[in-house]
């Protein structure tokens, strides 16, 4: 079953971090800042698989260059923030599938709000 822990960061953000039990791949979504889910994944003995932005604000992706600098990461975000968000491995576009952390995910982007939705399904 995939666990899930809900990081505070900064004054008024989460950060959401998804861990697969069986296949060892962790992903962090929208780090604001590398730290805290640092020592999350050293508390837990996790390793970083995966970074996914939903857009480019500073408080969303503030973390991910330290995150990708320490544990080697694959980093997906929209595919419209290509040049405001660096580094990235694959950008998505509406209706992309993925498969991660023994998941599916589907991405459902927002033009109007300049943001991208997650879906992850619970089966594999």
């Amino acid at each position: 079953m995939t666990q899930i822990e809900i990081i505070k960061a900064l004054s008024d953000n989460y950060i959401y971090v998804l861990h697969n039990p069986i296949n060892k791949q962790t992903a962090v979504i929208d780090p604001g800042e590398a730290q805290p889910v640092i020592e999350l994944l050293e508390k837990k003995d996790w390793k970083l698989s995966h970074i996914f932005n939903t857009h480019h604000h500073e408080d969303h992706i503030g973390g991910n260059q330290k995150l990708i600098d320490k544990y080697n990461c694959k980093l997906i975000a929209p595919k419209y923030d290509q040049n405001k968000i660096h580094n990235c491995d694959h950008y998505v576009l509406d209706g992309d599938e993925i498969d991660m952390i023994g998941k599916k995910l589907k991405f459902f982007t927002h033009l109007a709000t300049l943001s991208v939705t997650y879906v992850i399904t619970l089966r594999a």
